[in-house]
């Protein structure tokens, strides 16, 4: 008879723990966004019409892609925790990561208690350089070859480097173009 008592207030005890597991209820994944304003890096404006991409900071692909409105807001929504890559681009503005320098950029991280809403995402506009190339009686140079060379430190040795060339149309014109 002892047995059957001890049986018996063994599963007296396991079945409410049982029941008590069905009860509670499942923890629902939080879900974040990524949200700022595209400015103009050189006058401070707002920009309307730039595309902003994120992405996982461990995969090349775009995860979202949105446009921003007329003020140049944008927002990502539904955002799983974790390190995203942020990158923009209008017309007159070449495509940039957040924060770019030297070739990096920052990444954003969403997740409880981080901050990843009013961001400012600076694009700085694209350059050029352009000109005539005349000769020594101020002729124009038809066809002439003209070469656009950088300054540049990679690896902490200074260079100067050839970045692109062109050449002088009937006018004697050149133009480089797209330059940051």
């Amino acid at each position: 008879m002892s047995a059957t008592f001890r049986v018996t207030c063994l599963l007296a005890l396991v079945l409410p723990a049982a029941s008590a597991q069905q009860t509670t209820p499942h923890a629902v994944p939080q879900k974040f966004r990524i949200s700022g304003t595209v400015v103009n890096a050189a006058t401070g404006q707002s920009l309307a019409d730039a595309v902003i991409e994120i992405g996982l900071a461990q995969k090349q692909d775009a995860a979202q892609r949105v446009e921003t409105d007329e003020s140049g807001r944008f927002a990502f929504e539904e955002l799983s925790p974790a390190k995203y890559w942020l990158v923009g681009e209008r017309r007159g503005f070449m495509r940039q990561g957040f924060n770019e320098h030297s070739g990096f950029f920052t990444a954003i991280v969403v997740g409880p208690g981080l901050r990843s809403e009013g961001l400012v995402f600076r694009l700085r506009p694209d350059a050029s350089i352009s000109g005539t190339v005349t000769d020594d009686q101020n002729e124009v140079i038809r066809e002439g070859q003209v070469i656009l060379f950088a300054d540049s430190s990679e690896d902490g040795a200074h260079r100067i480097i050839q970045r692109s060339q062109t050449r002088t149309d009937s006018g004697g014109h050149y133009r480089f173009s797209h330059l940051r």
